[in-house]
């Protein structure tokens, strides 16, 4: 390892030092679990940003065992050149990447090296070039020095986030319980107040859910309520979160996304809404189970949780009125 501390110090006293202490203190951070993983993964992907001369960084990690890495965090403003998922083999991870960013695969902009504890591989460390310039060896190596390093702080992250993730979810549906989701949200809009990018929330109420429970029983309106928390769960992006605000009341927290985008999952809310209620046993007789949508985003509709998740309220109910009246004319 000294030999690898020694490839990476230019010299004492330099601005790659300063970062290479803050890096090192960020892995204690972790190994003490008084970090959260995804905040401690963003931070520690800005440090080795850092310590790689400003290039861009992304971390994936594996999201369940033998399956493929997914993107937990990056230094890129936006990560539309970056694929969410990648393979796990260490033979496909940079080629994945380059596949994806549309760049010259001979062009040597992007590295990718697997990140190792205990002999399986658990994410990789992903280097993109800022400057369109090849990246040089040393860059290389001190990318290979930085995921060894942090190998063990990542594994240590990732069981501190499975045992949290056992407290943050609603056991009933599987989504993610209404406090968590309002702490993401206060802390997706801290980081947008300060990138810019957009945050939009949307509300997503089921209407008759009380009857159909009346008619079927708690364990078939819990059933409805599961089915659609994985089918919301399926059509978001990774880092998407999907939680309950009430028993019937979903909100799902979509970042870096304007309310025109957010349109599209709205749609296939609906659609998947719609097709989890139709094969529902037994259908429903008096009740109609629908499920009502609103949104609002950051900043078009406001620039703090409070004022959005009030404007996405506001377009909810209005949604709300706007289908009874049609149901009233049917």
């Amino acid at each position: 390892m000294m030999q690898s501390d020694q490839s990476v110090n230019a010299g004492s006293g330099t601005p790659r030092d300063s970062a290479r202490l803050t890096f090192k203190n960020e892995i204690s951070d972790a190994i003490s679990g008084i970090v959260d993983r995804d905040h401690f993964l963003q931070r520690l992907a800005r440090r080795a940003a850092d310590v790689t001369d400003g290039h861009w960084v992304a971390i994936y990690t594996r999201a369940s065992a033998n399956g493929d890495l997914l993107l937990r965090s990056t230094t890129m403003l936006n990560t539309r050149p970056l694929p969410a998922r990648i393979s796990a083999d260490p033979e496909r991870m940079t080629s994945d990447v380059i596949a994806y960013s549309g760049v010259d695969p001979t062009a040597g902009l992007i590295d990718a090296v697997p990140i190792v504890s205990d002999d399986e591989i658990m994410g990789a460390l992903v280097l993109y070039s800022t400057s369109l310039e090849p990246l040089d060896d040393s860059l290389r190596q001190t990318l290979a020095v930085i995921a060894d390093e942090i190998a063990p702080a990542i594994a240590v992250a990732e069981r501190h986030h499975a045992v949290k993730q056992t407290s943050v979810i609603d056991l009933a549906t599987g989504a993610y319980v209404h406090w968590y989701v309002s702490q993401r949200f206060d802390e997706e809009i801290a980081r947008a107040q300060r990138t810019l990018n957009p945050v939009t929330m949307v509300i997503a109420s089921v209407h008759g859910l009380e009857e159909y429970q009346r008619e079927a029983g708690f364990a078939a309106a819990d059933e409805l309520l599961r089915d659609l928390a994985s089918e919301f769960s399926g059509l978001t992006r990774v880092f998407d979160i999907v939680g309950m605000r009430a028993r019937a009341e979903f909100t799902i927290l979509l970042p870096d996304t304007d309310l025109n985008q957010a349109s599209t999952v709205i749609s296939r809310i609906h659609q998947r809404s719609a097709k989890v209620i139709g094969r529902l046993d037994p259908a429903p007789v008096d009740a109609r189970v629908h499920v009502v949508t609103g949104a609002a985003s950051f900043p078009s509709d406001g620039t703090d949780a409070t004022t959005i998740l009030l404007a996405a309220e506001h377009r909810f109910n209005q949604n709300e009125i706007l289908h009874r009246r049609m149901a009233e004319r049917e």
